[in-house]
């Protein structure tokens, strides 16, 4: 369940736009782990300057309560988990900065997707299967 208020949705289909771009570029030829970093990025650029135009106080509205006279601001409230959408852009900058620190320093291994003999794992447990016959 996703839980929003406003157009704090929009954060998810920003973020989604960026990983379809990173996406593009990995299958351009970009390493895996460069493209899905660069897509958070990406997503994460897109998303703050949303969510800075979405929940800028200077929208807000100044109303005056007719009974008691006391005045209320309204603010605008765009949020995505109960935290202000521009936020989760930090959240998602930090993970695609790991993705390409990882992957620059040469540590990040994809599950590979499928096992056939093109595979090196999938080539060396059939050489040690073989080895093993008599």
């Amino acid at each position: 369940m996703i839980v929003w208020s406003g157009w704090g949705f929009v954060s998810v289909l920003i973020f989604l736009l960026g990983l379809l771009l990173g996406a593009a570029m990995g299958n351009a030829g970009l390493p895996e782990g460069y493209a899905i970093g660069i897509g958070l990025l990406i997503g994460a650029a897109g998303n703050w300057f949303a969510g800075q135009a979405l929940n800028d106080p200077a929208r807000g509205r100044e109303l005056i309560d007719a009974k008691t006279g006391q005045r209320v601001i309204y603010r605008p409230n765009h949020s995505l988990f109960w935290v202000p959408i521009q936020w989760w852009s930090v959240v998602a900058a930090i993970g695609g900065l790991i993705f390409i620190v990882t992957q620059a320093t040469g540590n990040y291994h994809p599950s590979p997707r499928r096992a056939d003999a093109t595979t090196p794992a999938y080539a060396a447990a059939v050489r040690v299967e073989n080895a093993s016959r008599p």
